[in-house]
């Protein structure tokens, strides 16, 4: 991908998918969310088959939801991110710049394509 790559923060509304079978053929639609990246992943993380793929958006249509936390997931913030096309040591610096202000967030290197893997430490 050519072109200047979108800067993402934090917090923000973010419009949130995960692959809707084993194989990554499909795609699940969790929603429109508001709140902290790290908080709407863990939140939805028991939803995710492989990882969580975080689109920022700027005109939300539908109210954040609520759902069972989860304590670690996989996340991948949508390709604009540039982070797809880091090392996954790169990537998971870039994601802890963005979360750095999050108490309670640890980044580490994912297991999946373009992931990270968002952990809820207990401190």
């Amino acid at each position: 991908m050519t072109g200047r790559r979108k800067q993402y923060t934090a917090h923000g509304w973010w419009h949130v998918t995960t692959e809707g079978d084993c194989e990554g053929r499909a795609v699940t639609d969790l929603g429109t969310h508001y709140g902290y990246l790290d908080d709407i992943a863990f939140a939805l993380g028991g939803k995710a088959y492989y990882s969580l793929t975080f689109s920022e958006i700027d005109d939300p249509l539908v109210p954040p939801q609520t759902e069972k936390p989860a304590k670690t997931v996989n996340v991948v913030l949508d390709i604009d991110s540039g982070l797809w096309d880091k090392n996954r040591l790169d990537r998971t610096e870039a994601v802890r710049e963005i979360l750095k202000d999050r108490p309670g967030v640890v980044v580490k290197e994912g297991n999946y394509y373009a992931s990270v893997i968002l952990e809820k430490s207990s401190r």
